[in-house]
């Protein structure tokens, strides 16, 4: 008789942030795009469900749709203190604005794209932190999530996804 044992290094989650509003003026720049009213309220019914959840750490994108989603679960429910970190590797994407507005707005390419978050995927994997919750973008659940071999495919607004490593 054979025996197959997994070993968990580690459980990971990956949140989508909420719905946003895309539509709201942010002089062509993807961070600042903010939660819809309809995100808002889904971000605080997330809060719940997330405190049923043990994460020993939070790594959020700097983008303030994915601070929003999280800032319900932190204000309401981080009585353990959960260090969150702010990583700019897990923005949807890099903008550098050279002026004021969309005409002065150079997107990073897709190659540099997946340096960034291929550099996150391999400082995630040294960690050896199980319980880590990821907050986030579609593209880079999608990617991350591929590359781990664990696809997550078509992630919705504010899914929580989990992955053991």
């Amino acid at each position: 008789m054979r025996y197959k044992f997994w070993v968990v290094l580690m459980n990971v989650y990956f949140l989508r942030h909420c719905e946003a509003d895309y539509k709201k003026d942010n002089q062509g720049h993807f961070l600042n795009i903010p939660l819809t009213i309809r995100g808002q309220e889904h971000a605080k019914s997330l809060a719940k469900k997330l405190n049923n959840k043990s994460f020993n750490l939070i790594l959020c994108s700097d983008a303030l749709r994915t601070q929003q989603t999280i800032a319900p679960y932190l204000v309401k429910y981080n009585t353990k203190n959960i260090s969150i970190i702010y990583d700019k590797r897990l923005r949807e994407v890099e903008d550098i604005l050279t002026g004021y507005g969309q005409e002065h707005l150079i997107r990073e390419s897709v190659k540099k794209q997946k340096e960034r978050l291929d550099s996150f995927l391999k400082d995630l994997l040294k960690m050896k932190i199980n319980g880590v919750l990821i907050v986030t973008h579609f593209n880079v659940i999608d990617y991350t999530s591929k590359k781990i071999g664990k696809h997550i495919a078509k992630p919705p607004y504010g899914s929580l996804n989990k992955i053991s490593i």
